[in-house]
């Protein structure tokens, strides 16, 4: 009658450390789609700001160009940089020969995410 109590005993011990190892597994997942989330926020602000840069990199060099368009916006290729689903737009604000305005408009995607950032500035 003594073994039979035993073997309910380690049972009991085998399905409690089981619940305990379900409950690691449980946190552990939620702490990694956090980090899978602030990764991919930081990708999106990364590719949000070089692409911005690059903009503005862009007008900088074609300020003479940029100062002669009209009120059109100008679309950038940016497939060098290699950040897909993205796009980087320039409209022209104010043009004239002191003071250039333009707007720097760019969007990045990953997964179900997507940053729209639109930020002005002046040359």
């Amino acid at each position: 009658m003594k073994r039979a109590n035993n073997n309910g005993f380690i049972l009991l011990y085998v399905v409690m450390i089981l619940s305990l190892i379900g409950l690691a597994m449980v946190l552990l997942s939620y702490s990694s789609k956090i980090m899978a989330f602030e990764s991919s926020t930081a990708y999106l602000e990364a590719s949000s700001r070089n692409l911005t840069l690059s903009g503005l990199a862009w007008a900088n060099h074609n300020m003479g160009r940029v100062s002669q368009a009209g009120d059109n916006g100008i679309q950038l290729d940016i497939s060098d940089l290699k950040i897909p689903r993205s796009s980087c737009d320039l409209n022209i604000l104010k043009a004239d020969k002191l003071n250039i305005e333009i707007e720097v408009i760019v969007s990045c995607v990953r997964g179900r995410r997507q940053l729209d950032r639109s930020t002005k500035f002046s040359l």
